[in-house]
């Protein structure tokens, strides 16, 4: 159980700091969504700074750790400069056309709580 709180509580710093890949971006972006998507008006636009340029880099540098990089790379990239979507629901969005290219499963409930954050921006 240490080691299991240890590891959620470095994720965070991992995101703003450390060297990380697309698909740990994603898991990480997807449980600081699921845990915040109640506070989007606190922390919607810090999460979608310190995010969206995770995934700018990401789809510059690590284009490598997308299956088909040619269609993942400019659609991500086209959410994340988006002006229409702002805070989490731009980082929901962001996880949403990610997911199928880092080959992410998700449940239902997954699915359904990405596409209810997108929807109440």
């Amino acid at each position: 159980m240490l080691n299991f709180t240890h590891t959620l509580s470095r994720r965070p710093f991992t995101l703003r700091c450390g060297a990380v890949s697309p698909a740990e971006l994603w898991k990480g972006s997807f449980r600081l969504l699921d845990a915040l998507k109640d506070e989007k008006r606190l922390i919607g636009a810090v999460l979608e700074g310190m995010l969206i340029s995770r995934w700018i880099f990401a789809v510059s540098n690590q284009r490598f750790a997308f299956s088909t990089p040619s269609l993942a790379c400019p659609e991500i990239e086209r959410c994340c400069v988006d002006q229409s979507l702002s805070g989490l629901s731009k980082v929901a969005a962001v996880l949403d056309i990610a997911a199928p290219y880092l080959n992410m499963r998700m449940s239902s409930g997954a699915k359904q709580m990405i596409k209810c954050v997108i929807e109440q921006e």
